[in-house]
């Protein structure tokens, strides 16, 4: 049977079983700061101009994931694409024998529904590899989402051939406000990707770092700093002064390290903020990482590779380059399923035929 059959066949026989619709589980993904389990600290607190001048002598390479939701009747089909991007273009799905689709009825399933989704869990994303329970109309998408992004940047870490540094779109690990409900079944889910990341990267520690792009959200400087404002905008504070020298474009400030404490497990990554010049406009990402020292050799060069949305040149490519893998999947699926697309499905169909024509 080939995929298109696979998959048809699929939603049909899911469909003949979803009954009632359901809200989800509220869960609180949003970034933790001050949870009892959380700590962050400076262990260097400075602010120094970065070199643009030195050359780059490091050969770069950028993964992303991108994820959309294609909203059917009764159904959820969640979709991830990941690409690696470096010496070599590695892209999944294609190249990589992995799960990309994921499945959620918006119904409470069924003992039957239940064994149905089990059945296929081995072929689609149909619960998760942290808990027994199958993904069903209470289950958070969020944390679908995330669980499943996270595991085709995994797949993809496998696949990088350890040269160079890696430059990973995102953060390190997540830090939710549920991870410290210990007793939750999404605590497990998320300190089980954080577990599964660092032993990844246990014998890598010196030649990745991950880029996090939006921090409008984030509030760990803010927190160090007392202030009520987001990362993003007290980090160009604190560059400002220096950034207002003809001769300085970009700012490092930190470093940050952030402790998470669960049972008898301990958790750390460092952190330290990039403020750039370019333009008129000034933009900010976090650098983060296993290896601190890794944080001071690695700056001046990510600073001499960033676009002019200021951005690393190897994390635009492979963002790039995912997203049009994801909209094509979406895109392919629109074209097969048996069933009827809702209207949040069609306001995702506009988007990825966007993002194709860009």
């Amino acid at each position: 049977m080939n995929v298109r059959d696979i998959i048809v066949n699929t939603l049909l026989e899911i469909s003949r079983r979803v009954g009632e619709i359901v809200e989800e589980d509220e869960v609180d993904t949003s970034e933790d700061i001050r949870s009892s389990v959380i700590e962050v600290e400076y262990v260097d607190n400075v602010i120094d101009k970065v070199s643009r001048q030195e050359p780059v002598d490091r050969k770069f390479w950028g993964l992303d994931a991108s994820i959309r939701t294609l909203r059917v009747t009764g159904i959820d089909l969640i979709l991830v694409a990941g690409s690696l991007v470096g010496s070599r273009v590695v892209i999944c799905p294609r190249l990589i024998d992995t799960r990309w689709i994921g499945i959620r009825p918006r119904c409470r399933a069924s003992k039957d529904l239940e064994e149905v989704l089990e059945r296929l869990s081995t072929e689609f994303y149909t619960k998760s590899r942290f808990t027994n329970k199958v993904f069903d109309g209470t289950f958070s998408e969020k944390t679908i989402q995330d669980e499943m992004r996270v595991s085709m940047e995994n797949e993809m870490i496998r696949m990088w051939d350890g040269s160079g540094t890696l430059l990973i779109d995102g953060p390190l690990f997540h830090t939710p406000k549920v991870i410290a409900t210990v007793e939750s079944a999404y605590s497990n889910i998320y300190v089980g990707l954080i577990r599964e990341r660092l032993d990844l990267l246990k014998d890598r520690d010196d030649s990745v770092v991950c880029v996090v792009k939006r921090l409008t959200q984030s509030r760990y400087l803010a927190r160090l700093e007392n202030l009520g404002a987001s990362d993003d905008y007290i980090a160009i504070v604190k560059a400002n002064k220096i950034l207002k020298r003809k001769e300085v474009a970009s700012v490092y400030i930190g470093t940050l390290r952030l402790t998470i404490t669960i049972g008898g497990d301990r958790f750390e990554k460092y952190m330290g903020y990039l403020v750039s010049r370019i333009g008129s406009a000034l933009n900010v990402i976090r650098l983060e990482t296993l290896n601190e020292d890794l944080l001071y050799e690695i700056k001046d060069q990510i600073a001499q590779i960033l676009t002019h949305n200021g951005i690393p040149k190897p994390i635009e490519l492979a963002d790039r380059t995912c997203k049009r893998a994801c909209s094509s999947i979406f895109l392919y699926l629109w074209s097969i399923t048996p069933l009827s697309p809702t209207y949040e499905g069609f306001e995702s169909l506009v988007s990825s035929i966007r993002e194709l024509g860009e």
